[in-house]
């Protein structure tokens, strides 16, 4: 197996969703995880990045700007499904030049159980500062 190959069998089955998009906003590669965590019929190739994140990525004139909050480099967005359903993820979105071209990479995970269970312990801890009183 060559190098290329092993950093592409890597990156293809990594638990993170990773997604590369040109300055036009055109997602150019999915990961394996991206196409099952955002379900879009067919594949994320082509699609743009605003429509997987219309309130956090703006894209006029080549020039990227996140909308969302960050906390140390890692952005709380709100993803859309091929279905329109939406789900919270923490992305880092990295940028590369390669010569006259830019491309954009954003990598993260859904959130969503982890928030359930942030909740959870939330009231719990409630409900035993309640029950002591």
């Amino acid at each position: 197996m060559t190098t290329d190959n092993l950093f592409r069998f890597s990156i293809d089955n990594a638990l993170e969703f990773v997604i590369v998009f040109d300055s036009d906003g055109k997602i150019v590669y999915a990961n394996q995880t991206a196409e099952e965590d955002f379900e879009y019929y067919g594949s994320l190739r082509g699609v743009s990045i605003t429509e997987v994140f219309p309130r956090d990525i703006l894209i006029e004139n080549n020039k990227l700007t996140i909308l969302s909050d960050n906390n140390e480099d890692i952005y709380k967005m709100m993803a859309y499904r091929g279905n329109l359903t939406c789900f919270p993820v923490d992305a880092r979105l990295y940028c590369y030049h390669n010569g006259s071209e830019t491309f954009n990479v954003c990598m993260g995970f859904d959130v969503t159980n982890k928030n359930y269970l942030e909740k959870q312990v939330e009231q719990a801890e409630h409900e035993t500062e309640d029950a002591q009183k």
